[in-house]
């Protein structure tokens, strides 16, 4: 099936954005050379590992009980594939594995207590799938298993906390968002697997978020039962395994859909980004909030240091979570931000050697994280993967004010800022008038960073702003009348 009918579990919406985003002549969304980020910091390194055999993106990402990381299915291209990799940390590679019994993408991957990982629905070649499998690490092969009730992609899977049974719920089944939900039954003795239904969702959700809580219990949070503006929900609700339903429970402040969804070690979930659907396209948000189990709430924590949606998000050995890629105003991005609990604010990380949406990362044992996959907004799905180290050290310092030389061009109302860049810095152009704010973009051009904006008319206040892994620096300003 076409990539476009639909991405990650967002929309068929989001889907055409993001091939559009793929399309020959896309702009990448940052210019600053991601090498340049390569050093040590208090913020951690970022550096290249062994690549796929082919380009994958919406492929299922899992780490096993042996410490190597199982990537199976995706999109190469235009349809799904069936083909497996597994990474070995040991030696930076990856090495081809048993294939799935059909293509897929879009499907989930549960780790379960016996070792073998449980492959589930997904979009397949002539659309959705009910099929499951399994794959046997020892073996490297993959068996089919139970079917699910309903075919479905973009869904969740969660492995509870008896550890006998995957919740399978929401996404997207052939036609619409569905409200419907599942259990994996792992074959036990003389039993065999099977799946069995369980109450629906009070609310259809794709791109939602599914989250085990200390509890027991699993919270799901945001998504979109429809691709209008009213679709993107606010919503919250929590299934409890002990009686297999879904009841309601505190809504987020902010309705979005494709967040991320992160269980810190405080027992509090961790909700960051997402988007909204404004008719034309996609509004990603930089916000996140945080769920308290104990009392039901949301409340609202640090922003991220620019807005992304369908991002990856891994807790760290250190209880801080790393936040990468996903898709901001001007495209995929390649940019990581970091979160402190303790501080509950991020600092941004710097920036991917990849752009990457539709990839995944895991938390290897070593306490690294594999970034892998995902789509190149230039060059589409991309075989690249790369590896995070959290790193300690003294923290670095914010960057100076840049050196800029600004240019007005009244006719076009077309302003540019020339800026003469400093390594491991990333600056951004916005232009204010009253209660608006607009953002330009910026490329390398040569030896400079060249940003521009087209506010339109009115006396605009105009700020090119330096962040780097130390914070954000002091702006240069311009007001120019247009």
């Amino acid at each position: 099936m076409p990539r476009s009918s639909s991405i990650r579990g967002l929309t068929a919406t989001v889907a055409v954005l993001f091939a559009a985003a793929l399309a020959p002549g896309a702009q990448a969304a940052s210019a600053i050379s991601p090498t340049a980020f390569m050093s040590g910091t208090r913020i951690g390194t970022i550096a290249p590992t062994g690549s796929l055999s082919r380009g994958r993106a919406d492929a299922t990402v899992t780490l096993l009980g042996n410490g190597k990381v199982l990537v199976a299915g995706g999109y190469p291209d235009m349809e799904a594939t069936a083909s497996a990799e597994i990474y070995d940390p040991s030696t930076g590679l990856f090495a081809a594995t048993g294939a799935m019994n059909e293509p897929r993408a879009q499907a989930t991957a549960t780790l379960l207590a016996n070792g073998k990982v449980l492959v589930a629905g997904g979009v397949g070649t002539s659309g959705s799938l009910s099929s499951a499998e399994l794959y046997d690490p020892v073996s490297g092969t993959f068996t089919p298993t139970a079917s699910m009730h309903t075919a479905r992609n973009g869904h969740t899977a969660t492995l509870l906390s008896d550890g006998k049974e995957v919740l399978i719920a929401a996404g997207n089944s052939a036609t619409e968002t569905d409200t419907s939900a599942e259990v994996y039954r792992v074959a036990a003795n003389s039993t065999p697997a099977s799946f069995q239904a369980v109450g629906d969702l009070g609310t259809a959700r794709g791109a939602t978020t599914a989250t085990l809580l200390p509890n027991g219990k699993v919270l799901f949070a945001g998504g979109a039962s429809s691709t209008s503006a009213s679709g993107v929900l606010s919503s919250a609700e929590l299934y409890n395994p002990g009686t297999r339903a879904f009841t309601p429970t505190g809504s987020m402040l902010n309705a979005q859909a494709g967040a991320t969804a992160t269980l810190l070690g405080s027992g509090k979930v961790l909700v960051a980004g997402g988007g909204r659907y404004t008719g034309t396209g996609i509004e990603a948000r930089d916000s996140a909030e945080l769920y308290n189990p104990a009392s039901g709430t949301f409340k609202a924590t640090g922003r991220m240091t620019n807005t992304r949606w369908g991002a990856e998000a891994t807790l760290l050995a250190n209880g801080q979570v790393l936040v990468a890629g996903g898709a901001e105003a001007e495209g995929v991005s390649n940019r990581f931000d970091v979160y402190d609990p303790a501080s509950g604010t991020f600092k941004f990380g710097g920036l991917l050697l990849n752009y990457r949406f539709g990839g995944s990362g895991v938390r290897l044992t070593n306490g690294k994280v594999l970034l892998v996959g995902g789509g190149d907004n230039v060059n589409g799905p991309t075989a690249s993967a790369e590896l995070y180290t959290p790193a300690t050290g003294a923290p670095p310092r914010a960057p100076g004010k840049p050196a800029v030389k600004w240019a007005v061009n009244k006719t076009k109302r077309l302003v540019t800022a020339a800026v003469n860049p400093v390594t491991g810095v990333a600056y951004t152009l916005t232009a204010k008038l009253g209660r608006k704010t607009k953002t330009g973009s910026c490329k390398t051009k040569g030896s400079k960073i060249v940003c521009t904006i087209s506010p339109g008319r009115g006396k605009w206040a105009f700020a090119v702003t330096p962040r780097s892994v130390g914070g954000t620096g002091p702006a240069n300003r311009k007001t120019l009348k247009l």
